[in-house]
């Protein structure tokens, strides 16, 4: 199958190596149709073919391995039919399967062979496409009437997938390295916040200090707070003296004093 795909590029590439010396180009052109468009077109090509085989192996190889593994795991669980040594080689080759399909599981995400032979397979095509287009002018190239005249318009085009080719992939490897971290964040954003008691500091604890055993640490005697000074308080007033009323005596009246001698 290898080298029917082989021999398919091979004559592919020779084609179109073929029609590319039929055209109306310099000899300059030539060899930058040459080595820019037919040789992306190759590399492309050959590489969407050696991924898309990876990424069907190792998705075959997971699918049957998944299957085996859950018949062995309900084996296991009515392992009590089977003799010890069954019981012990059921167990070993579980384990042993189940540790290879999650092996190829992560190389596969790792590799993403899926994604670049898609990626591979769409640009490869996408060239062609183009060239298709140059070679019959056709489509963007129909307002030209020679190939020598379509040239540039084509050099701009090719440039341009290329150019794409370059940015999508960059652009993908950085998306994969930022996805487990936005994921992280999207799900702290999603729960809520728990609320957590802080529990009392603890005193600090003094640390003596090697070969001062014996040293008493000095008492710190707090600063003296003196009062602000008191304000005098003003003096109490003086009553002012009240008028006293004074009632006037009568004169006492003496009697006479009746004398017998008639004195």
């Amino acid at each position: 199958m290898a080298e029917k795909n082989a021999r398919n590029s091979r004559s592919s590439a020779e084609k179109l190596l073929e029609l590319i010396e039929q055209l109306e180009l310099t000899p300059l052109q030539k060899n930058i149709l040459r080595d820019r468009w037919l040789d992306q077109v190759n590399y492309m090509s050959r590489e969407a073919r050696s991924t898309k085989k990876r990424y069907t192996n190792f998705r075959i190889f997971i699918i049957i391995g998944s299957a085996i593994v859950a018949t062995l795991v309900s084996l296991n669980t009515q392992a009590s039919v089977f003799p010890e040594w069954a019981k012990y080689a059921l167990t070993i080759v579980t384990v042993v399967i189940s540790l290879m399909v999650t092996i190829a599981s992560g190389i596969d995400q790792f590799f993403k062979f899926g994604d670049t032979w898609r990626h591979n397979r769409r640009f490869s095509e996408l060239l062609k496409i183009e060239g298709w287009e140059f070679v019959n002018l056709i489509g963007p190239y129909s307002k030209f009437t020679t190939h020598n005249l379509a040239f540039a318009k084509f050099s701009e085009n090719v440039e341009t997938i290329l150019r794409a080719d370059v940015d999508e992939f960059m652009k993908q490897s950085s998306t994969d390295k930022s996805e487990p971290a936005s994921a992280a964040t999207d799900d702290q954003t999603d729960q809520p916040t728990p609320i957590i008691a802080q529990p009392p500091l603890p005193k600090p604890v003094p640390i003596p200090l090697p070969g001062a055993q014996n040293v008493v640490a000095p008492k710190v005697i707090p600063p003296v707070v003196t009062p602000a000074a008191a304000s005098p308080t003003p003096p109490k007033p003086i009553p002012a003296p009240q008028p006293t009323t004074t009632t006037p005596q009568t004169p006492r009246v003496i009697p006479p004093v009746n004398n017998p001698d008639g004195k």
